[in-house]
């Protein structure tokens, strides 16, 4: 989805700000019309996850022009990351975390995190998810926490930055 407040839409106000852009959000509700619009020629730029990339290439209508992860994307790998392009603070990478009820027992805790660990490393599970642009990691809650705080921080920065309102 891209409507306002999204991944999407703060990665092209990163971008606008890295590289001096005054690009237009312009809020979809959802991937498929904004893709149509991209490969139509209605807009002209369109932010989208790798998977949905691949998935608008053989149709001729688009070129993929940069990742948004601090890295190439191994589907990818011909692609440059923004950071690889100069734009080290154009940074966007979605991820998803499991969560229990705050007083749920410890061994409770830890079942639940080894089983959601032993699916993500089913061969087929994991292939399914690098062939749709996820990196499945089976990381500590500390680790998740870490990384929460330095997307709230991301996120919250450029937000600020651009004076974003929750009733925009």
């Amino acid at each position: 989805m891209d409507f306002s407040g999204t991944p999407s839409h703060f990665l092209g106000e990163m971008l606008n700000r890295a590289a001096g852009l005054k690009m237009v959000h312009v809020p979809y509700r959802g991937s498929t019309p904004a893709r149509q619009d991209v490969m139509g020629g209605t807009v002209p730029v369109y932010f989208d996850t790798v998977g949905g990339a691949q998935q608008m290439l053989p149709s001729g209508r688009v070129k993929v022009l940069a990742t948004s992860g601090e890295k190439r994307s191994p589907l990818m790998p011909n692609l440059p990351s923004f950071v690889e392009a100069g734009y080290k603070d154009v940074v966007a990478t979605a991820w998803f975390a499991y969560y229990a009820p705050l007083k749920t027992p410890q061994p409770v805790v830890e079942k639940l995190r080894a089983e959601f660990a032993r699916a993500v490393n089913k061969r087929e599970v994991r292939q399914m998810l690098l062939q749709n642009g996820m990196y499945p990691v089976a990381d500590t809650g500390d680790a998740l926490v870490k990384t929460m705080r330095e997307d709230t921080a991301r996120w919250a920065g450029i937000m600020k930055a651009v004076n974003f309102q929750a009733n925009d």
